[in-house]
């Protein structure tokens, strides 16, 4: 994919066509062959959710997380402290946060799901 394509898939991203180039050459390290038909599909799904994602967290990554993700729970002495740091070295939790990330991951179980047989 293009970025010429990717831009008339996007046109929404018409503003930020400087980066990208950047965000396709990311996308193709993670969409392979083996997407197969879907592969400029995934290769478009993976651009638009970084583009978004980079606008939202810019320098600060912790920005987009909700607020309600860095959590403590406490129940007499136990307690469960959910990480803003654990949450934000999960780059593939930053995938649910999007609706092209959303996508992406779908495709990106079939795609890696391989040959099936019924």
């Amino acid at each position: 994919m293009t970025k010429a394509e990717f831009l008339v898939l996007y046109p929404k991203f018409t503003p930020l066509t400087a980066l990208v180039d950047a965000a396709l050459a990311e996308a193709a390290m993670f969409v392979g062959e083996r997407w197969a038909e879907k592969k400029d599909l995934g290769l478009g799904l993976y651009t638009a959710h970084k583009l978004v994602w980079d606008a939202v967290t810019g320098d600060e990554p912790l920005a987009a997380f909700d607020a309600d993700l860095i959590t403590t729970k406490a129940v007499g002495r136990a307690s469960l402290t959910r990480s803003a740091e654990l949450l934000k070295l999960a780059w593939d939790e930053s995938f649910n946060y999007t609706k092209y990330g959303r996508r992406y991951l779908e495709l990106r179980r079939i795609a890696g799901a391989g040959a099936l047989a019924v």
